[in-house]
């Protein structure tokens, strides 16, 4: 993602992180604020072309000199700090609406929605919900660059040389995956509770989601 991801981009994977949700919260609706959305994709443009890191308005004059790669730890950090701190999501409970109905005698299951309540499993997201939506786009971007920047450094490679990397690069990835899984809920109460800076943030991103597979990014 050299020049940042755009609005219906991160729409879209915003709205990939309300659907793993929505399974957990059975009984709540989750409103996803698209103007707020467009906020945070315009701020984390902002931010990240203060920091150089978008590749916005750069050229290449010479084409001997390598490509400078965009830092896609800071892209994610960036993206994800600005989605913890605008808040895009909200949550309305089913039961409020049920109490709604009857003030206004208006018949409905009122049963149903109290058992679907105990079915709620993650009542942590409850409050966490902007967090793990920051977290879930975050963990997309790293993950697609990675896998992008994978192919272009092995592409010149010969056949036995470039599976073996593959092996290598998915032993990696596999490693990392499992850590996010461990330190997720970690992840989701710091992006709450703890003061970030978007440069912070990549970095504490890097650790728990990169793979540390040694690409070759050169900061611009």
């Amino acid at each position: 993602m050299p020049n940042g991801i755009y609005v219906d981009e991160l729409s879209s994977l915003i709205s990939g992180a309300v659907d793993r949700v929505a399974k957990e919260l059975p009984v709540y609706y989750i409103i996803q604020d698209n103007k707020i959305i467009h906020e945070c994709a315009a701020r984390a443009s902002v931010t990240l072309r203060e920091y150089n890191m978008s590749g916005e308005g750069e050229e290449q004059d010479d084409p001997a000199r390598p490509v400078a790669l965009p830092n896609f730890f800071k892209e994610a950090g960036h993206y994800a700090y600005w989605i913890a701190r605008l808040k895009p999501l909200r949550l309305v409970n089913f039961t409020m609406i049920s109490e709604t109905l009857n003030r206004l005698n208006i018949e409905h299951d009122r049963d149903a929605l109290q058992q679907q309540m105990q079915k709620t499993r993650r009542r942590d997201l409850l409050l966490l919900l902007n967090e793990y939506a920051a977290y879930y786009v975050a963990k997309a971007i790293i993950y697609r660059s990675e896998a992008r920047l994978f192919e272009m450094t092995t592409a010149s490679l010969t056949k036995p040389e470039a599976e073996a990397q593959a092996v290598e690069f998915q032993r990696l990835r596999k490693r990392a995956s499992e850590r996010a899984v461990g330190l997720s809920t970690y992840l989701l109460r710091s992006l709450r509770y703890d003061t970030h800076s978007p440069n912070s943030l990549a970095l504490l991103l890097e650790v728990l989601l990169g793979s540390g597979y040694p690409f070759p990014q050169t900061e611009p």
